[in-house]
């Protein structure tokens, strides 16, 4: 055999799909009106965005109290202070 390997293709012909409207990859499904990750990885992918949404808010939340409390503390110095 001759020449580059690049030309020798093998098709698997349960696997091969020429002209399909629809197809499942491993990670997702591609139609021809959209290409969406498998319902496996978007529930997983949702199942993320939630969990940081989360995490988020709280550290948020408890970023917000403590710039209150700081906040309280350095008036009550001030107000100290001033008497």
């Amino acid at each position: 055999m001759r020449g580059p390997s690049i030309f020798r293709i093998l098709l698997n012909p349960n696997k091969f799909c020429f002209a399909c409207k629809r197809v499942d990859f491993p990670s997702c499904h591609i139609s021809d009106e959209t290409i969406k990750p498998l319902a496996k990885y978007s529930d997983a992918i949702q199942d993320f965005v939630n969990n940081f949404q989360d995490f988020v808010n709280n550290e948020l939340d408890k970023f917000t109290l403590t710039l209150k409390h700081s906040a309280a503390r350095n008036v009550t110095q001030v107000l100290i202070m001033v008497n």
